[in-house]
């Protein structure tokens, strides 16, 4: 029996209240700990991914320099690669054991049915084989057969070769960018230490591969082993002495800034993933805060009785502090366990859709464990200050009385409006002023700093408007409903706070829905303005990929094949390419065979748009930049890296299907390797009168030796890129998926959490007469008025968001703005849904509640 000499409750016995609390109401702090679950999960998940994706690429970086000592690369001005010449120069070299030109390049395999293997976007590539005893920088062995020996012969991977069905001594075909088709007998297969998920390399003997590869004069590097006399360092600076024009670099350098590439890229996939994961995260940290708000509530005379038998202000404070903590502990360490859980089956997902990454096994990390835990725990306890600081306030006498509501709710919530009202003016008009910009840097600044201010200032705002709108549309929906209908319209305003942080972490989600809503279907629009205006062709030839945003080269020659095709009135082809300029600095740069006008839709500023085939033309913006008129001489490096100049004749207005420098076909092949030279895209304009869909037909027939080349109508195209941009929508829409999920378990929360605290009013409407089916539609309509509440918010918040910041964009190519009012009419209908879904439980609980039970507790 506890001593009754202490007049103040003990620190340790306040825990113990607390975590005996706890217990004795798991139900309620369930949901709430799925949030932080589910929120931390993604982290975790988050870092275990990116953590395991860059272990394995280490790895392969690791074989990559396996035997590496130096490599020798091409100095930056020069495009074409490493002499061939500077072999025997570096076998001259004291410590020189092994050298290896780098022969390879990238192809496409073809199945024996002669289409096309998709990898999935990882790259396939054709090597030179090397003796596996000497090979540097690789590490693979031979399995069946024997190695490639002369042109015409490959080797494949045994796995590819089981799974597509080649045989050891039967034809393969390969695809050359720059080539066409290659035909080749498989005489071996071969296997790779580690996983290299679903990159796919095609060995050729040496000479082919040099024939394949290079244009007979360059390589794109040489790789050298030293002979063990000396290390590293010094066999690097004799090779540098040596080959005074090229880059020479040790192996364990070279290795180095790979992997410094891998973790800045790798950094920013986990930067965009913890987003998402943030984003759960606030969403959740609303039910978290309604969570503890309504337990504190339905605790008053516990609280109280705490007080009354000498517990502080502080003690009780700590108490729900304590559950807080218990709460994030648990749901944060559960969130790692899970995370791990979610990397390895969005491993394996991607495996099952022949999308295979790079894997050597889950890579655990420190980081993938202490920082959602800190997260999750941290953001709990934050969640739950204000409503303990609450409870520590409650007054032992006041408190024992039923009924207690807060006298200040009512003008909180009003200077929460006009607080929260104006800074949703100001957040409105900077965003509006930013879309107004014509500098992008400086709009989409303003836009963005506008939407935060909004975001924030609409959470305000809503306790407001959830007594005004919540309520409206609860009398409209709950009109069918009679009597039943009206009490639950009514509930919404009896706490505004709790109806406005609970639909706010809806609002949230959808908010996110139709601001990326907006941006994709202004960028489709955009795209299908900029075909339909700027281009003049009627069909265009591509490289099968296309629809996975990476289409295939084309070899040069298929120009004429199409050019040469009766009906086609003018055929223009695009190749893409890099240009060095004087200071060293790369730049984008295309060419063009045939008449540019077939290409786009463009008006002379000064000058041609058509260039000569020695010439260069130029939109408007880069050449104000540059500072070049028509007439000037543009300096560059040629593909040997001699510095040349490329006469300027034209400069056309700017248009959104072609932007830089383009080059007649004399000054491109001048500038680009010929190992480098393909076309991208043919643009074709039918012959006056000629039909097109039979155009098509022919043109298909024209190419059809060609395993990848694939003939399209304009209309195509665009639903093609259209297609692209929906996958990308698809995937973040995948990913706020998460965030809707905990706003619907916040929903359901806040619902079963309320029928605990209105145990006493249900009990009282049985006892009168209610129907169990009556409450349970009175509570189901609650939930429906919530979400449509907020995603009704949040619809209206991100459309005015996104269209800020597309409009914003406007200097970027997205020219119009297009609202996607079918998916926010799809969002809203969905919300209705998701509002009696989330009350199912909740009901059903409500329904069960004993007249006698409840009016004995009251």
């Amino acid at each position: 029996m506890a001593s009754t000499t202490k007049s103040k409750a003990t620190p340790k016995g306040m825990r113990t209240v607390a975590t005996r609390n706890i217990s004795a109401h798991k139900l309620r702090m369930v949901l709430s700990v799925l949030a932080v679950v589910l929120g931390t999960a993604f982290i975790s998940g988050s870092f275990t991914f990116t953590s395991t994706l860059q272990s394995s690429f280490d790895n392969i970086l690791g074989s990559q320099a396996e035997g590496l000592d130096t490599i020798v690369e091409p100095a930056e001005s020069n495009a074409s690669g490493v002499p061939l010449s500077e072999v025997e120069k570096i076998e001259q070299v004291d410590g020189v054991g092994y050298v290896q030109p780098d022969f390879n390049g990238t192809l496409v395999l073809l199945k024996p049915d002669g289409t096309a293997y998709q990898t999935g976007g990882a790259p396939t590539m054709g090597e030179a084989w090397h003796d596996p005893g000497r090979v540097i920088g690789d590490d693979y062995s031979l399995v069946d057969g024997r190695a490639p020996e002369a042109p015409g012969e490959i080797a494949l991977d045994s796995e590819i070769v089981d799974k597509l069905g080649f045989t050891v001594g039967g034809p393969v075909q390969a695809y050359s960018p720059t080539q066409g088709t290659v035909d080749a007998a498989l005489v071996g297969t071969y296997e790779r230490e580690g996983n290299v998920g679903g990159f796919v390399g095609i060995f050729f003997s040496p000479e082919q591969a040099g024939q394949l590869f290079s244009d007979g004069e360059f390589v794109p590097a040489i790789r050298v082993a030293g002979d063990g006399s000396v290390d590293q360092n010094t066999l690097t600076e004799r090779i540098a002495q040596a080959l005074p024009g090229q880059e020479v670099t040790s192996g364990a350098d070279w290795a180095q800034e790979q992997t410094d590439m891998l973790a800045e890229g790798f950094s920013f996939l986990n930067y965009f993933f913890l987003a998402f994961g943030g984003i759960a995260l606030l969403v959740g940290t609303f039910i978290i805060f309604n969570t503890f708000s309504m337990l504190v509530a339905q605790r008053l005379r516990e609280l109280a009785l705490l007080r009354a038998i000498g517990a502080s202000k502080g003690q009780v404070i700590r108490s729900v502090i304590v559950e807080a903590l218990v709460t994030g502990v648990i749901g944060s360490v559960l969130g790692v366990a899970a995370g791990f859980a979610l990397a390895f089956g969005l491993f394996a997902l991607l495996e099952a859709l022949d999308l295979g990454l790079p894997s050597s096994g889950l890579e655990f990390t420190a980081a993938a464990v202490y920082v959602p835990l800190i997260v999750g725990i941290v953001i709990t306890v934050l969640s739950a200050l204000v409503p303990a600081w609450r409870a520590g306030k409650v007054p032992p006498v006041a408190a024992m009385r039923s009924g207690l509501t807060s006298a200040n709710s009512k003008v909180m919530t009003i200077l929460s409006g006009v607080v929260g009202g104006l800074g949703l003016l100001i957040g409105v008009v900077l965003a509006f002023f930013g879309s107004r910009q014509d500098e992008t840097v400086v709009g989409a600044s303003l836009v963005g700093l506008g939407g935060l201010l909004i975001v924030i200032c609409t959470f305000l705002v809503m306790p407001l408007l959830a007594t005004i709108i919540a309520g409206g549309i609860g009398r409209i929906i709950g009109a069918p409903f009679g009597a039943i209908g009206k009490l639950a319209s009514t509930n919404s305003g009896r706490n505004s706070w709790r109806t406005a942080a609970t639909a706010f972490s809806l609002t949230l989600g959808l908010a996110l829905v139709a601001t990326f809503g907006t941006f994709g279907s202004s960028t489709k629009a955009s795209i299908d303005d900029a075909f339909s205006n700027g281009i003049n062709a009627d069909l265009v030839v591509q490289g099968a990929g296309a629809e996975s945003g990476m289409p295939m080269a084309l070899p040069k020659e298929i120009y004429a094949d199409v050019d040469d095709v009766e009906g086609v009135g003018a055929a223009t082809a695009l190749s893409y390419g890099s240009a060095i300029g004087e200071d060293g600095t790369p730049s984008f740069i295309a060419g063009v065979e045939g008449p540019i006008d077939t290409a786009i839709d463009a008006s002379a500023v000064e000058g041609e748009v058509q260039p000569e085939p020695g010439s260069a033309v130029v939109n408007e913006t880069m050449a104000t930049t540059q500072g070049w008129s028509v007439g000037d001489e543009i300096p560059m490096h040629d593909a040997q890296g001699n510095l040349i100049t490329i006469p300027l004749t034209g400069i056309y207005e700017n248009t959104d299907t072609m932007q830089g420098l383009v080059l007649g076909t004399e000054a491109f092949s001048r500038v680009v390797p010929v190992q480098q030279q393909s076309i991208q895209m043919i643009f074709i304009d039918a012959a006056e009168g000629e039909d097109v869909g039979a155009l098509q037909d022919t043109l298909i027939d024209a190419v059809s030796d060609n395993p990848v080349a694939i003939v399209q109508t304009m209309d195509e195209m665009v639903e093609q890129q259209a297609g692209l941009i929906d996958q990308l929508l698809n995937m973040i829409y995948a990913l706020l998926g998460l965030a809707l999920i905990i706003a619907v378990l916040g929903i359901v929360n806040t619902l079963a959490l309320s029928v605990i605290e209105r145990k006493t009013e249900l009990g009282m409407l049985r006892a009168i007469g209610t129907q169990r089916r009556q409450v349970r539609t009175a509570i189901t309509l609650e939930s429906t008025q919530i979400a449509i509440f907020g995603a009704l918010i949040g619809a209206v918040m991100g459309t005015y968001i996104g269209w800020a910041f597309v409009s914003s964009l406007s200097g970027e190519g997205i020219s119009r703005v297009a609202i996607p009012w079918g998916t926010i009419a799809v969002v809203l209908i969905a919300a209705a849904v998701v509002g009696v879904v989330a009350a199912l439980w909740p009901a059903y609980r409500a329904a069960k509640t004993s007249p006698l039970e409840a009016i004995a507790e009251g």
